[in-house]
């Protein structure tokens, strides 16, 4: 009979507790996978779906509208229109400046001014102009005073605020039946042409 090995003993040992762990660790993978796959089959992960151009739109168009605020609208129209401001004139300048700060302000960048010039009349506001209606004695049954009627002081009480003119038309008198075009539009005219209605 051999003698026994102590080192042999150890070896063995060593070698089943190996074993015993890789036998434990693939249970425990096994186990792992197994849950993972089971969660996986009753949480099944769906791409979602494409959304289409309409869904879009109204996703921007949703976003647009939780982000107004009626007090910011209110507080931009009273300051671009708190004054006349007629194209071309110093108060215009003004109201185009507090545009250009306010944009800025709002975080837009590279804002600026573009000249270009425009044929336009201005109004005679120290002689504005008015329309009068004629009986056929040419006596004048109905004269406007050439303003418009303030109705909120506060809001409209800038000097020359309420002076009526055409900006693209020039000065001079026109007179004419009174003719109801509705709205005044191309097929409006065409309507009033068949029935022989001329402008």
């Amino acid at each position: 009979m051999l003698p026994k090995d102590p080192n042999a003993n150890r070896l063995c040992d060593a070698t089943m507790i190996k074993a015993f762990a890789f036998i434990i660790a693939s249970v425990v993978i096994v186990v792992l996978v197994g849950l993972v796959g089971k969660y996986h089959k009753n949480h099944v992960s769906v791409p979602p779906k494409p959304l289409t151009i309409d869904e879009v739109r109204l996703s921007i168009g949703e976003q647009l509208i939780a982000n107004l605020k009626g007090e910011n609208i209110r507080d931009n129209l009273h300051l671009i229109t708190s004054d006349p401001h007629v194209a071309g004139t110093e108060n215009n300048k003004r109201v185009g400046e507090k545009i250009l700060n306010l944009w800025k302000k709002n975080g837009l960048e590279d804002v600026h001014f573009v000249d270009y010039n425009v044929l336009l009349s201005y109004p005679d506001y120290e002689n504005p102009n008015h329309v009068s209606i004629l009986d056929p004695g040419r006596r004048v049954l109905y004269q406007s005073n050439g303003t418009s009627p303030i109705i909120f002081p506060k809001e409209q009480g800038s000097p020359h605020a309420g002076v009526q003119w055409v900006a693209y038309s020039s000065p001079g008198e026109v007179e004419g039946d009174i003719v109801y075009c509705h709205y005044g539009r191309e097929e409006d005219f065409e309507r009033l042409k068949k029935l022989g209605i001329e402008r």
